[in-house]
């Protein structure tokens, strides 16, 4: 009676597991974006105290962007940010990366985010959206500035197209590897959005600058220091204690950003 018993209880135990597992693939799968993505919304009166700001018609939706000019500037830096927040807080570090460096800095909000209208729908969305902007940049000199989420579609769109120079702030080698390393036990092959850095970031031919915080609590270290090493042309630079969100506060930041610009032809 006990191993009847015993093997009844295993089998229950099995299905509720089974359960389970097919629950958090349900929610992964509908709920993705809400996981991955955390926008602040901005009033449509909301006013930037810098930069110029333009909403801009981009398959169907308004994208807000502000640039920041520099006198003198050598070309323009196409900033693609982090998962959350808007532009009312990731205004001041491209402000910061113009006033610091002397060039032209051009940052916008995903859809959903701030002014921006609509909502993320696909990884294919977000690349179109960075497509269109990189097209409507005059300066001969471009360089793609990534950080955090925002690096994948900097790497993809430095494969694509002939660029001055490429920066990647706390880089990952996939979006699946991230999500792997925060949820090993999720369905992970019903995420949408793989932005493989690993796979495009050896096609790139421009110079690549990685800045990765030896302490990253959200995408480990190891991650950088293994896309440094899949390019020849990659530099990477270690901040020493440094986590997901401090760079800027440490000693080597700017001086390698200044650095790196300084050494494009």
């Amino acid at each position: 009676m006990y191993p009847r018993t015993l093997k009844s209880l295993c089998y229950a135990v099995l299905r509720i597991a089974v359960a389970l597992y097919v629950c958090a693939g349900v929610l992964l799968f509908f709920f993705q974006e809400k996981i991955i993505f955390h926008p602040e919304v901005l009033a449509a009166d909301y006013k930037f105290p810098a930069g110029d700001e333009r909403l801009l018609e981009i398959g169907g939706q308004k994208i807000d962007t502000l640039l920041f000019s520099a006198p003198h500037s050598r070309g323009t830096i196409l900033y693609f940010h982090g998962n959350a927040g808007s532009l009312r807080g990731w205004d001041s570090a491209a402000e910061e990366l113009s006033r610091r460096t002397g060039w032209n800095v051009l940052i916008f909000d995903y859809p959903g985010f701030g002014k921006s209208s609509g909502n993320i729908r696909s990884e294919k969305q977000l690349h179109e959206i960075a497509a269109f902007l990189f097209s409507i940049i005059s300066d001969s000199h471009i360089v793609l500035y990534g950080r955090s989420i925002g690096t994948g579609l900097a790497v993809k769109l430095a494969q694509e197209n002939r660029i001055a120079g490429l920066i990647l702030e706390s880089p990952y080698l996939s979006l699946k590897s991230v999500a792997a390393n925060e949820f090993p036990w999720a369905p992970l092959f019903l995420l949408k959005y793989s932005l493989p850095s690993e796979e495009w970031l050896p096609k790139v031919e421009a110079p690549i600058l990685i800045l990765h915080g030896t302490q990253d609590e959200v995408i480990p270290y190891a991650q950088g220091e293994k896309l440094s090493r899949l390019n020849p042309h990659a530099k990477l630079v270690s901040i020493d204690h440094g986590h997901h969100n401090d760079l800027s506060d440490f000693a080597p930041f700017w001086p390698a950003i200044d650095g790196f610009l300084t050494s494009l032809p």
